[in-house]
């Protein structure tokens, strides 16, 4: 027959088909009341069912690959049998099923002289269980490379939320590689940021180029906070040396008194008195202190014209004095200088004067005529009271011209150190 299998028992005609595409078909003539070599192999693939009506003597021929055989309804065991293994139940409709599981499915079942049912499967393997598979079970925060939906931020509770996530050996996070959030833009160089806007956490071009690009402005990214060398070279010039000066090859910051200068032009230094002041120039420190002296002067012929300036001599008898403020002078004077009209002197006449006072409009050098000798008293002959300037502080001195009754006035300044 198509599809079944005919046993001869005790006369009788017992049939069973397999019910899928594909099943074995077999007859046993010989009466031996057992089931058909292919059954017997598991070479079925699922449930037979009985085409007679009285179903007696209907058992499954075979069991499914990890399942348990088990007696379809109406079998019975053969005498003289061994038990049928256990595990397996019956589907619905008659049908035999059995679970798959951990573990295998039914032992082996005897088999009777007739009506026994076939032996079950072994039992497939179930999913494996515990750290190491992959999968997240119970009681593991993470499994390889299964994080489900944890992070940074979740696993270190918001207190390292950037970064990479990973899982150790033993199913726990490692957040070894998690870093706290950076604030790029704040300012301030987090310890993960090579610097952030104008802190450069001390570094220079050449720290920055391992000395490769020493010269020129290290700058800071404002998307990343990492160093900008595009400005650092090997040379010291205007371009690499943009906001201080060159010492040779060597571009400095250009604020300091010994080393001062700007837009990559020769370093400076300044002189005592000066400081470098915040535009890389060196500058007269105004608190500094400084010495006056007169050196020398050129008196007109006659105090007015037809008139000398002594009855007794024609010229007069001068001296130069300092006078600061106005009607205040220094008990420093010069010698003086008889019948003189280029006297020299080349002496003090003040001491420890600031140079925000030389530079302001409170002072005044004065030049007399000593006229003693004729029983008077001094006449001026001529006084300059006009500001310094930071050019006449840095050359030591400074000659005013055309002045009263004076040709000029040379008066030297000195820096105290």
């Amino acid at each position: 027959m198509k599809g079944g299998v005919i046993i001869t028992v005790g006369g009788g005609l017992l049939a069973f088909a397999c019910g899928l595409a594909g099943q074995y078909e077999e007859e046993d003539t010989s009466g031996s009341g057992q089931f058909p070599p292919a059954c017997q192999s598991g070479n079925c693939i699922e449930n037979c069912v009985c085409e007679t009506g009285d179903r007696v003597g209907c058992e499954t021929s075979c069991a499914p690959a990890g399942s348990g055989g088990t007696v379809a309804a109406g079998g019975t065991p053969g005498s003289g049998g061994r038990p049928m293994g256990t595990g397996g139940v019956t589907g619905s409709g008659g049908m035999p099923m059995s679970t798959g599981g951990s573990g295998g499915g039914a032992g082996t079942g005897g088999m009777g002289a007739f009506g026994g049912g076939p032996m079950g499967g072994s039992g497939g393997m179930g999913a494996s269980t515990g750290c190491g598979n992959g999968v997240i079970d119970a009681g593991e925060e993470c499994d390889g490379t299964d994080l489900g939906v944890a992070n940074c931020s979740t696993a270190t509770a918001g207190a390292q939320p950037d970064g990479t996530l990973d899982c150790t050996p033993g199913c726990a996070y490692d957040t070894s590689g998690c870093t706290v959030a950076l604030l790029c833009g704040n300012g301030v160089a987090d310890p993960s940021e090579d610097c952030d806007g104008f802190d450069l956490k001390g570094g220079t071009c050449s720290s920055a180029t391992s000395g490769a690009r020493p010269n020129g402005a290290l700058a800071c990214t404002t998307t990343t906070c990492s160093f900008d060398t595009s400005s650092c070279s090997s040379g010291c010039d205007a371009t690499s040396c943009p906001n201080g000066c060159c010492n040779g090859n060597l571009c400095l910051s250009g604020d300091t008194a010994i080393a001062c200068g700007d837009g990559g032009e020769p370093c400076s230094t300044c002189a005592l008195c000066f400081t470098c002041s915040a535009t890389h120039k060196c500058e007269v420190n105004p608190d500094s202190r400084w010495t006056v002296s007169c050196d020398s002067a050129e008196i007109k012929p006659q105090k007015s014209p037809g008139v000398n300036w002594d009855t007794a001599s024609l010229y007069p008898d001068p001296y130069c004095a300092w006078e600061m403020p106005f009607g205040t002078f220094s008990p420093l004077v010069t010698s003086f200088r008889t019948d003189d009209l280029t006297p020299s002197w080349t002496e003090v006449i003040a001491t420890d004067v600031r140079a925000s006072d030389l530079m302001g409009p409170s002072w005044t050098v004065r030049v007399f005529d000593d006229d003693r000798d004729e029983g008077g008293t001094a006449e001026d002959i001529c006084g300059v009271s006009l500001p310094l300037q930071e050019s006449h502080l840095a050359s030591g001195s400074v000659t005013f011209a055309e002045t009263q009754r004076c040709d000029f006035v040379n008066v030297t300044v000195t820096c105290e150190p």
